[in-house]
């Protein structure tokens, strides 16, 4: 089983594990695409939308693409989150166990099995996949939701945030500003940096 499919199973089963159908909410569509400084997040990985906001309910999650695109579950496949505020977070999968299985009794190829490594400079920041440091945040409206995030390789971290991850600079000069849009509601907006 691959790396990345493990972090997803471990996703999903944290999201299903736990619930009673007497907590069971009502759940709107959410998708939308993950980038990376404006292309597809190298990798894939998962996302969860953790409730802000005391309420009932279970956080949902899904996996996110190669190609940077999501749908969240809730209760079965792609069927979406409960409303409300929430903040996102977002791990990456970084390696992964080769594409294709040698046959029995082949020989392995000069160089050894090569899976897929998202290179150091593709990295997104660890505090995106900190449940209590991650800077992103959504609302979910009783509507279909797409909620698109472009993260950065730089994150800003502001007092209180708690330290940077390894490699991570701190800048404060000009705080992030992302939007999401969700079909037929306003646009969301979430600024990162000190003022978050």
């Amino acid at each position: 089983m691959s790396f990345r499919l493990s972090l997803v199973g471990i996703s999903l089963v944290a999201v299903v594990a736990g619930c009673n159908n007497s907590d069971r909410q009502p759940v709107y569509p959410v998708r939308g695409t993950i980038r990376l400084e404006g292309n597809a997040m190298p990798g894939g990985g998962s996302i969860a939308f953790i409730p802000i906001e005391k309420q009932k309910g279970k956080t949902a999650g899904g996996e996110i693409r190669e190609n940077g695109t999501y749908e969240l579950t809730t209760y079965s496949g792609g069927d979406g989150s409960m409303v409300g505020y929430f903040r996102v977070v977002i791990v990456q999968s970084t390696s992964m166990e080769p594409r294709e299985a040698i046959p029995d009794g082949q020989p392995i190829p000069e160089g050894g099995m090569q899976g897929i490594a998202v290179s150091q400079g593709d990295h997104i920041p660890a505090a995106y996949g900190d449940p209590g440091k991650s800077p992103l945040r959504a609302t979910v409206e009783p509507t279909s939701n797409v909620l698109n995030f472009d993260l950065q390789r730089t994150l800003d971290v502001g007092p209180g945030q708690g330290a940077n991850p390894p490699g991570v600079a701190a800048r404060f000069e000009q705080p992030i500003l992302i939007v999401a849009r969700s079909k037929g509601s306003r646009d969301q907006r979430a600024l990162l940096g000190r003022h978050q």
